[in-house]
């Protein structure tokens, strides 16, 4: 192993344990984050693998590829910024590949096997997480992808919902707290927009997509499909805004918690007319 391959896993085995701490709550009950991670970890021993074999080498190639073009839907179309951690990591690697002196020869049998172990780790975290997209877009219920909650937040959610004995009690207790405890943030703006729910829990300000995904969260915590949807104003297109479609007494609901808590009596839900993509003047652009 070369020089700059010893610093540079010492700095992402670095990386590594600082992000696990910093999300170990997380981790353990999403498990789409847990995918993520175990792809930057595998990118961090790929770095340290000189491949001369060309299979290897095509193959490698190809995972990281893939791996990079998941981060960057999770990246854009789910606001995670844990995917922009592998769109770096995977690109590292390809370069440090393709930069690397390769001699004609195949490794040796140990390096052959631990690279194809690292691959293989690799393949089935970015074939869960793939299913877990497509799973989300089914029930509503998914931890990990546009929001996420922890441990902590869960039992914090369930102290809420402990004395309700229906979904609907469960889904109104979520919707007072939010509307009479979370105010909207007005001098907040954001150049890239993702949901962190410290954040958001801590300073009890949000803008839309928060008060949405925070609802979300909730929701999903307590086992009841609910989805942030995004929208544009259909009279003026620069204008977009977040609200919540939620499952519960056999039908769908929509709710718009961050327009709600500013009104004196608030118009709590409406059951969905599927019947166009429009919400209050709003087209929807995207469901999630």
């Amino acid at each position: 192993m070369k020089k700059h391959q010893i610093i540079g896993f010492t700095l992402w085995t670095l990386g590594n344990i600082i992000l696990t701490l910093r999300m170990w709550d997380y981790l353990l009950i999403a498990p789409v984050l847990a995918a993520q991670m175990l792809i930057w970890i595998c990118c961090s021993i790929l770095f340290c693998i000189n491949i001369s074999s060309r299979g290897l080498f095509i193959t490698s190639n190809i995972i990281l590829v893939i791996a990079g073009l998941l981060g960057f839907l999770y990246f854009i179309y789910y606001r995670n910024p844990i995917g922009a951690v592998n769109i770096v990591a995977a690109l590292v690697v390809i370069i440090k590949n393709c930069l690397s002196e390769r001699k004609q020869k195949a490794n040796c049998f140990l390096t052959k096997m631990l690279t194809i172990l690292v691959l293989i780790a690799m393949l089935l975290s970015l074939i869960f997480t793939m299913q877990i997209f497509v799973t989300n877009n089914k029930n509503g219920l998914s931890n990990g992808l546009s929001c996420s909650w922890s441990i902590r937040d869960e039992k914090f959610f369930d102290k809420l919902a402990e004395d309700c004995t229906t979904q609907e009690e469960i889904v109104l207790a979520g919707y007072e707290w939010i509307i009479n405890d979370i105010d909207y943030d007005y001098e907040y703006t954001a150049f890239y927009q993702y949901f962190d729910i410290d954040k958001t829990l801590q300073t009890k300000k949000g803008l839309c997509y928060d008060y949405a995904n925070l609802f979300a969260a909730y929701c999903r915590s307590q086992g009841i499909p609910c989805f942030a949807v995004d929208g544009k104003c259909q009279y003026d297109y620069s204008r977009n805004h977040t609200w919540n479609r939620v499952y519960f007494n056999g039908s769908w609901w929509n709710v718009d918690t961050t327009h709600d808590s500013m009104l004196t009596a608030p118009k709590h839900f409406c059951k969905i007319d599927f019947s166009n993509g429009i919400y209050n003047d709003y087209i929807i652009t995207r469901i999630y």
